[in-house]
C-alpha cells in the first residue's frame, strides 16, 4: 500500500490539466471567441470550440486571477468592451456585461495588475480610454476617454493618431504606455479617473509602432510599417529614451506587403520574438544583460500571416494565429535558445486574430 501511495504521489505532478487557449475569430458566420486545449506534455491542440458569439472580435485580455476575460469587438452601434466570467475547469464563458468604448475601431485591450482598470485603444478614432472594473470583474458603465493629437510622414496611414496598443507600465502603478502608429510615438499616460498624457518618445519617422513588450528596464516596440524593432530605456519615472532600432528582416528582403505584427519577450528574458506578416517569418533577438538587442535570426512561422503569438504557460510552445491561412498553429520551442521548430499541431479557424492563454495558478 505504501508503495502504491508513493507511486501515486510521484505521478500526480505529471497529470496536469491542459492549458486553455482563447482565440478571436472574425471570419465566416460563427464569429466570436474560441477555446482550444493544449497538452504541453504531448504537444497536441484540440479542435476549436466556440465559447462566445461576438461580431468582429479584435483582442482579448484576462484579469490577473484569470476568472474574467475582456474582449473588444464591434456592434451595430460601434466598438464595445465585454466582460465574461470564466469557469476555470471547463473554460466556459458567461457574459457579465458590455459597454460602448466611446471610440471607433477598438483594437487593443489590457488590464492592470490590480484588476481594477481596463485600458482600450481605438485605432480609427485616435483615442484611448480607461474603464474602472468592479470587484467581481464587471464593467462600470462609462470609461475615461482621451483624444490624441499628432501625425507623421506617411501620406495615407499617418495623417492622424492611430493608437494600436495600450497597457499598464510594469513597475509603475498608475501609468500606462500606448503605441501610436499614426504619430510615431510611444505615449506615457497617467491613469486615474481620467487619462492624461505626461510624456512621449518618438520612433523613427514612418516606422509606425504597433505593439509593445517589456523587459526589466527596457521597452521594445515592433514597428509595423518600418518592419523593425525599437528598444527604449525606461527611466525611474517611466519616461523613455530611445536606445536603438534594428530591422526585423535581413537587408536583402523584399518588404513589399510585409509588416510586423506581434512582439513577445520569452519569460526567461530572452529571446524577443517578432512576427512578420507577408513574409511568414518569426524574428528572434537575443537580449543582452542591459536589455540590448542582439543579432536577429529568422525562422518560418508556419503561416504567411502570423497575426499574434502567445507562449504556453510552461513556455515550451508558441501558439500562432495564422489569420489569412485560417488556422491556429503550435510550434515547439527547442533548446536553451528557445528556437521555434516546425509546427507540431494546427487547427482550422476562420480569421484568427488574437491568442491568449488563461493564467495558471502557480504551484
Amino acid at each position: 500500500m505504501k508503495a502504491l501511495l508513493l507511486l501515486f504521489c510521484l505521478l500526480l505532478p505529471m497529470t496536469t490539466r491542459a492549458a486553455q487557449l482563447y482565440i478571436t475569430s472574425a471570419g465566416g458566420q460563427n464569429q466570436g471567441i474560441y477555446l482550444c486545449r493544449v497538452d504541453e506534455n504531448s504537444g497536441t491542440l484540440s479542435e476549436p470550440e466556440q465559447v462566445a458569439e461576438l461580431e468582429k472580435p479584435a483582442y482579448l485580455a484576462f484579469s490577473p486571477n484569470g476568472l474574467t476575460l475582456y474582449a473588444i469587438h464591434e456592434t451595430t452601434e460601434g466598438s464595445a468592451l465585454s466582460a465574461f466570467a470564466r469557469e476555470p475547469a471547463s473554460g466556459k464563458l458567461r457574459l457579465l456585461g458590455s459597454v460602448p468604448t466611446g471610440g471607433r475601431g477598438a483594437c487593443h485591450v489590457s488590464v492592470d495588475a490590480a484588476g481594477a482598470t481596463a485600458l482600450v485603444a481605438h485605432y480609427s478614432g485616435g483615442s484611448v480610454a480607461a474603464f474602472a472594473l468592479e470587484a467581481g470583474g464587471g464593467l462600470t458603465p462609462k470609461g475615461a476617454p482621451l483624444a490624441l493629437t499628432g501625425s507623421s510622414q506617411h501620406p495615407r496611414r499617418q495623417l492622424a493618431p492611430h493608437p494600436h496598443f495600450i497597457a499598464p507600465a510594469p513597475g509603475h502603478p498608475g501609468l500606462a504606455y500606448s503605441a501610436d502608429l499614426g504619430a510615431d510615438r510611444i505615449r506615457l499616460l497617467r491613469v486615474g479617473s481620467t487619462l492624461e498624457e505626461t510624456a512621449a518618445a518618438a520612433t523613427p519617422p514612418g516606422s509606425g509602432p504597433r505593439h509593445l513588450a517589456f523587459g526589466p528596464s527596457t521597452l521594445y516596440a515592433c514597428n509595423e510599417m518600418g518592419v523593425s524593432v525599437s528598444a527604449f530605456a525606461i527611466g525611474a519615472d517611466g519616461t523613455l529614451a530611445l536606445r536603438e532600432t534594428r530591422p526585423s528582416l535581413p537587408p536583402d528582403t523584399d518588404l513589399k506587403g510585409v509588416t510586423t505584427a506581434a512582439i513577445r519577450l520569452h519569460p526567461s528574458g530572452s529571446p524577443l520574438y517578432v512576427s512578420n506578416r507577408g513574409a511568414g517569418l518569426l524574428t528572434l533577438y537575443p537580449i543582452g544583460a542591459e536589455g540590448q538587442l542582439g543579432e536577429p535570426t529568422t525562422t518560418p512561422a508556419g503561416s504567411t500571416s502570423p497575426w499574434d503569438i502567445a507562449f504556453t504557460p510552461k513556455s515550451g510552445y508558441l501558439a500562432i494565429a495564422g489569420r489569412e491561412d485560417d488556422r491556429v498553429l503550435l510550434l515547439p520551442l527547442e533548446g536553451p535558445s528557445h528556437q521555434p521548430g516546425a509546427p507540431v499541431a494546427q487547427a482550422p479557424l476562420g480569421k484568427p486574430g488574437c491568442v491568449v492563454f488563461a493564467p495558471v495558478a502557480k504551484e
